[in-house]
């Protein structure tokens, strides 16, 4: 064998070696790393993100939200200081409905819309910049919206609805665990104690034995789409119900606490009832009576265990008649003991009835949303809000069709 062969089949060897330890050192290299690149990596992520977060974005309620100007606030603008003192996660947000708090309305980051009411495209901004964000903020559901949505293809950014599918969620009221003090409700879904079946309290049935009227009704707006009013009159073949308001023949000062302690001292069942069946909605005809001694009787289009604790209400979908409706009402009536089990959650949760824009949510949500690749926008609007938003009821009674 030639010298020349020798020395070829060593460098094939060495060569070949060389490429087996690099490989295995790499591979220990990238097993020992692995951890800390990752940790890097979310150092970095955090870094990018903390520097958006730098960044104050400026917010500006365009349209007014019906006859209210400044959308709820106390005052004309929300600085940092506000939603420091609320405790937001994110700070770095002005909100306002001064539109000369800035020089021109292209320099603000974010413009809000009220999407229930009209309002004319000739009072728009005259610019709009690339990185601007609209949003259409309602919370009305599409029964009650005057505005033509089918107008504002490719318009907005992000929504601020009732509906637990929004970008933020602008709900009528919210539920606290006490123990925690943190708000878990609205939420697709939430992790529920489980009601306590052997639930007494001798003060609550104090309370109850007192009350000596079956159920009363708030209400204003006489025929709507939900035909309430035909569930109600069904009804009171069956129970007594009294009506207060434009639609009955009783008074009591709207939205007064004379009111609620007439509700709470005298009648062991409040009619929540929706002017719309569609999902999500849950108005403040629930949230305002939940910290009463009376238990509500919904009805609504929404999965109600998304909003308030299980067996804290009487859902009317869940009867298949009036009749069936009105004899549940009736046991209960009967059974004291029964009937202070639906105050179990008391001990457990509280619910608030204030249905504010959640600056928060709203504020990180607007940070969390330059981080995107691409911005996006609702191509039809019209269409995500009406399509399979509502529906009819599941109890059977004459409906006007």
């Amino acid at each position: 064998m030639s010298r020349y062969s020798l020395n070829w089949k060593f460098i094939v060897l060495l060569a070949g070696l060389i490429i087996i330890l690099c490989f295995v050192s790499q591979h220990i290299f990238y097993t020992y790393t692995l951890d800390s690149s990752v940790l890097r990596a979310k150092i970095l992520n955090k870094y990018v993100y903390d520097q958006e977060q730098n960044h104050v974005k400026y917010i500006l309620f365009w349209t007014s939200f019906f006859k209210i100007k400044n959308w709820g606030m106390e005052s004309e603008t929300y600085y940092q200081d506000y939603l420091e003192s609320i405790k937001c996660p994110v700070t770095n947000c002005i909100f306002t409905n001064n539109k000369r708090l800035l020089n021109a309305s292209h320099k603000y980051d974010t413009l809000i819309f009220h999407g229930a009411e009209a309002w004319l495209s000739l009072n728009l901004p005259a610019t709009r910049t690339a990185n601007q964000i609209y949003i259409m903020a309602t919370q009305e559901s599409p029964g009650e919206i005057k505005h033509s949505l089918n107008k504002d293809h490719d318009f907005y950014n992000l929504t601020m609805t009732y509906r637990l599918d929004s970008d933020v969620v602008f709900a009528y009221g919210s539920t606290i665990d006490l123990s925690t003090n943190s708000k878990i409700a609205p939420a697709e879904h939430v992790n529920w104690r489980k009601p306590n079946e052997d639930f007494y309290d001798e003060e609550v049935e104090n309370i109850t034995l007192k009350k000596t009227k079956t159920a009363a009704w708030f209400v204003s707006h006489c025929e709507v789409f939900s035909q309430r009013e035909k569930l109600v009159s069904e009804l009171q073949k069956f129970i007594d119900v009294d009506i207060y308001g434009g639609c009955g023949n009783l008074t009591c000062p709207q939205n007064s606490d004379a009111c609620m302690n007439i509700l709470e001292a005298d009648y062991k069942f409040y009619f929540s009832f929706e002017n719309t069946l569609c999902v999500d909605y849950v108005t403040e005809k629930v949230f305002k009576v939940m910290n009463s001694y009376i238990i509500p009787v919904v009805y609504s289009g929404a999965e109600m265990t998304r909003f308030i604790p299980p067996h804290s209400f009487v859902d009317a979908n869940d009867f298949e008649t009036p009749k069936d409706l009105a004899d549940y009402l009736k046991y209960l009536s009967d059974n004291p003991k029964e009937y202070i089990k639906y105050f179990w959650w008391k001990k457990h949760y509280r619910v608030i009835n204030e249905g504010a824009v959640d600056f928060c949510s709203l504020c990180k949500k607007l940070h969390e949303f330059d981080s995107l690749s691409k911005r996006q926008t609702y191509v039809d609007i019209l269409r995500w809000y009406f399509n399979g938003a509502c529906h009819k009821p599941k109890i059977k009674f004459e409906l006007n069709l």
